[in-house]
C-alpha cells in the first residue's frame, strides 16, 4: 500500500522539482547576462554615488550589496522583492545614511518665523568617499508645494565662489548641514495653509538628496 502511494505522488514531486529548476535557471541566466554587461548598466536602485576610495586599487565596492542572493536570501532571489518607501525619498550611495528633519513639523507663518532645516549624513560603509564640488557650496535647501513648484531656496541671492574642491567622508564620519529658512524673507507671510516638502541637497558634483514634509497652519 505504502508503495502504491509513494508511486502516485513521485510523478507530483517530479513535476514541481523541474518547475522549481526552471524558476532558477531562468533567473541564473538573467544575472550571467547583467553580469556580462558594462559596468554602466549593472545598477540595483537609483543612487548618487561620490567617488570611492578603497585603498591602493581604487576599486569601486559592490553597490548591490543590498540587494538579496541566492545564499543570503534564496525566497527573494528567485521571486523578487519590493521596494521599500525610503528608496523613493533619499538619493544617497548605498553606505549612507541620510536624514533631514524640519523644525517646528507644524510652521506657523509670521514676519520673524523662521523653519530650521537639518540634514545629516553618515558614511557607514567599510571605506571613505569623497565629494566633489564645482564651487564653494555644499548644500542646498528647498521648499516646494505639493505640485511641486518651487517657493523657497537658500542657496538664492547668495554667491559662492567658483572653486573646485572636495570634502573626505570617512567611515563613520557625519556631516551635519543646518539653517534657518526664511529669515532673511517675509516670504512665509505669502505660505497658504496646507503640506509642504522640504528638500535638502548636498550639491557635489553627483548631489545627494533627501526629502521631508511639513505643515503650514493658517
Amino acid at each position: 500500500m505504502l508503495d502504491e502511494e509513494a508511486s502516485a505522488i513521485q510523478p507530483f514531486i517530479m513535476v514541481e522539482l523541474t518547475r522549481l529548476w526552471q524558476r532558477i535557471s531562468v533567473r541564473l541566466a538573467v544575472s550571467a547576462m547583467l553580469a556580462a554587461m558594462p559596468t554602466p548598466f549593472v545598477f540595483s536602485v537609483e543612487i548618487s554615488p561620490s567617488k570611492y576610495q578603497g585603498g591602493a586599487t581604487n576599486n569601486v565596492p559592490n553597490q548591490a550589496q543590498g540587494a538579496p542572493s541566492i545564499f543570503r536570501s534564496p525566497f527573494k532571489w528567485i521571486f523578487g522583492s519590493g521596494h521599500s518607501e525610503a528608496m523613493k525619498r533619499v538619493n544617497a550611495p548605498p553606505n549612507f545614511k541620510v536624514d533631514l528633519t524640519a523644525e517646528p513639523q507644524t510652521f506657523q507663518p509670521g514676519a520673524e518665523a523662521v523653519l530650521k532645516a537639518r540634514m545629516t549624513v553618515v558614511n557607514q560603509g567599510k571605506e571613505k568617499y569623497i565629494l566633489e564640488f564645482n564651487t564653494a557650496q555644499r548644500y542646498d535647501f528647498i521648499v516646494r508645494r505639493q505640485d511641486g513648484s518651487e517657493v523657497y531656496r537658500a542657496s538664492a541671492n547668495k554667491a559662492y565662489s567658483q572653486q573646485v574642491s572636495s570634502t573626505v567622508v570617512n567611515r563613520n564620519e557625519k556631516l551635519v548641514y543646518e539653517e534657518d529658512l526664511f529669515a532673511e524673507t517675509n516670504q512665509t507671510l505669502n505660505l497658504p495653509p496646507g503640506e509642504y516638502k522640504l528638500i535638502g541637497q548636498i550639491t557635489a558634483q553627483v548631489p545627494i538628496s533627501v526629502e521631508a514634509t511639513f505643515q503650514v497652519s493658517p
